[in-house]
């Protein structure tokens, strides 16, 4: 409907299907993930703002401009008003128990940031059941083999990610059951 890529599982698809099945529960104001859920609730708020890493993950979103693609996601007969406000900003959201609280970034985004010692000289390889290769980089168009998602301070990670992580360790098991 809206010319754009969208997988089963991105937030904005789940919607629609909800919202096509008319089984979207009527006191929804917006929408949130879990992580943004949950620090809201321990901070106590009744409204949160979304780190752009978490809204790109979620579908139908520029991020280039920062923002969610209002009008392809008004085509679908979604009342944007129920998109969360987003920030590209790394910003204290509230507290729990007087401990500040951050607002919530993307996976990908933490992991990276929590495995490497310099972000724009570093390189992350990830394997698990999945497989990813991330490197931090400035905005540029990508082609359908790197997703270019948001990352903090204005930069982007340049993710290409294979489903063949565990595939990858069945391999390596083998091998080394073999020759080591």
């Amino acid at each position: 409907i809206t010319g754009e890529k969208a997988y089963t599982g991105y937030g904005i698809v789940t919607h629609f299907y909800n919202h096509e099945k008319s089984i979207t529960p009527p006191n929804v104001s917006k929408i949130v993930t879990i992580m943004d859920y949950f620090a809201m609730k321990i901070c106590g708020l009744s409204e949160t703002v979304m780190h752009t890493s978490v809204a790109s993950s979620l579908g139908l979103f520029d991020n280039k401009n920062h923002q969610f693609k209002y009008e392809k996601i008004s085509s679908l007969g979604i009342d944007t008003s129920i998109l969360p406000s987003v920030t590209d900003k790394s910003v204290i959201i509230g507290k729990c128990r007087g401990i500040p609280v951050s607002i919530p970034i993307g996976d990908n985004q933490a992991s990276f940031l929590g495995a490497v010692k310099e972000n724009e000289n570093s390189m992350l390889v990830n394997i698990g059941t999945g497989s990813q290769v991330s490197a931090v980089c400035s905005y540029f168009e990508s082609d359908d083999d790197i997703e270019l998602r948001p990352f903090i301070e204005g930069k982007y990670l340049a993710c290409g990610s294979a489903l063949s992580g565990g595939s990858a360790y069945a391999l390596l098991e083998g091998f080394f059951r073999e020759y080591a």
